[in-house]
């Protein structure tokens, strides 16, 4: 290193070194002032402690009206990790979140430079940490598992319930009361929740906001357990934390998505064990492809897909509406305009049906489960043979797990000549032949 550059190296680390120590002198003399404010004020420590910034406008007053707050609110501005992650005009909110971090962890009005010191570490931690992240959290309904910790990837896991474990990871009380809750007055038929997690670059636009992309990618495995196999898996509500060094004002609870049903808590059993990770795992790398290549889907996979999903947001004893969900997701996927009722179990079967006697036995029991939905959708009568069609669908949702996920590959996959116009025009043709049978199915992963 030749001794420009090693001068140059020098003048920027004295520069960062003297703008970090004028930002700490700076927010010192403003906390021994806040200190002084709250001794003699009217508002006692618990007012302004642990208080989030630019939310109480007459509590902020009482702050950034101290004479050593335009200097810290300055010298905070003018640091250039502030300008890069959280911009300039948020100088203000930092200073105020400061004082409000380091007043609630005093006991009472009484500055001490050691608990000054250790809030400052704190807070120069965080403001110099070049991420966010943000964790997701939900209870699972209908789940069974021998292990208490299930890695999905892309930052998903299932656990066991452990509320300690929760809380070591930064989840408050308020948040766990908040899951406990739920899980006892909306059916506790599960001992795990979901967790997801993941990170965000800092910039100014993501500082004071919530972020739900976990409850995005809950959603995705959620899909890709119930492509899987049968169960009747589901997701409570969701709630997020941002975990950090030191809160630099972030303040309120964010969650989404709706309560468990305490219906649907008495579905069957979804089970998961770790030798099925791997197929899970591939489902989901799978629908994170389709999520971007949607517009080259050969028929309307969005709506299958959605009406693939809505069976389980169902009441689980509302057989009729379930079973017209599984029916609309398969017409989606296969319907046609003309003679429906035989065209509709004709094609799942040849797809499905590996040799003659199963693609009979298939358009069979498709037929019949149409014959139910229209039933159902027109109002009729159901015979006592139609009602234990209409509360037994299990062999129906398989058949649309792997019509499902076939045409996800297809979709996500080139090499094959099976697309919009194939579907609309050749496919009975295509499926009378066996050749070009075999081709679909080799096309869809199912041989």
């Amino acid at each position: 290193m030749d001794n420009y550059a090693a001068w140059t190296l020098a003048a920027e680390y004295n520069r960062r070194t003297v703008s970090k120590s004028a930002v700490k002198d700076a927010l010192r003399i403003l906390a021994e002032q806040a200190v002084q404010q709250v001794a003699v004020g009217d508002h006692p420590l618990e007012y302004f402690g642990g208080a989030t910034a630019l939310y109480d406008t007459r509590r902020d007053e009482a702050i950034n009206k101290l004479p050593a707050f335009e200097k810290a609110r300055t010298e905070l501005g003018a640091l250039q990790v502030v300008q890069e992650r959280y911009g300039q005009s948020e100088s203000e909110r930092l200073a105020l979140q400061f004082v409000y971090g380091f007043l609630g962890t005093l006991s009472e009005s009484t500055f001490g430079l050691g608990i000054f010191e250790t809030a400052w570490e704190a807070f120069w931690e965080e403001l110099s940490e070049p991420e966010w992240t943000w964790l997701g959290l939900a209870n699972l309904t209908n789940f069974r598992s021998n292990s208490l910790l299930l890695d999905i990837g892309d930052g998903i896991t299932i656990r066991g319930r452990s509320f300690e474990e929760l809380a070591g990871m930064g989840w408050t009380e308020w948040h766990l009361k908040q899951l406990s809750q739920e899980w006892n007055e909306r059916g506790g038929s599960s001992t795990h929740v979901i967790l997801t997690e993941h990170r965000l670059p800092k910039v100014s636009d993501n500082f004071v906001l919530s972020d739900t992309t976990g409850y995005q990618k809950a959603v995705r495995a959620l899909l890709a357990l119930r492509l899987r196999k049968d169960g009747d898996i589901g997701m409570g509500r969701m709630w997020f934390l941002r975990p950090v060094a030191f809160n630099l004002g972030l303040g309120g609870y964010s969650s989404t998505g709706y309560p468990a049903s305490f219906a649907a808590a008495f579905g069957n059993a979804y089970t998961l064990d770790e030798p099925e990770l791997s197929s899970v795992r591939d489902v989901y790398d799978t629908l994170i492809g389709y999520e971007s290549a949607r517009d080259m889907a050969p028929v309307n996979l969005d709506l299958a897909l959605r009406s693939f999903s809505d069976i389980y947001e169902r009441q689980t004893f509302r057989y009729d509406t379930r079973l017209v969900d599984a029916v609309t997701a398969a017409e989606a996927l296969l319907g046609t305009r003309t003679e429906l009722s035989f065209r509709l179990p004709f094609r799942v079967a040849a797809i499905l049906g590996r040799d003659h006697d199963d693609r009979l036995d298939i358009f069979k029991q498709m037929r019949d489960h149409y014959d139910v939905r229209s039933a159902v959708v027109h109002g009729s009568s159901l015979s006592s043979r139609q009602r234990q069609r209409l509360e037994d669908t299990r062999d129906l949702r398989q058949w649309l797990r792997q019509l499902l996920v076939g045409f996800l590959r297809l979709t996500t996959s080139s090499g094959h000549s099976f697309d919009t116009s194939f579907f609309d025009r050749s496919i009975d043709i295509a499926l009378v032949d066996d050749t070009r049978r075999s081709e679909l199915r080799v096309a869809m992963g199912l041989e």
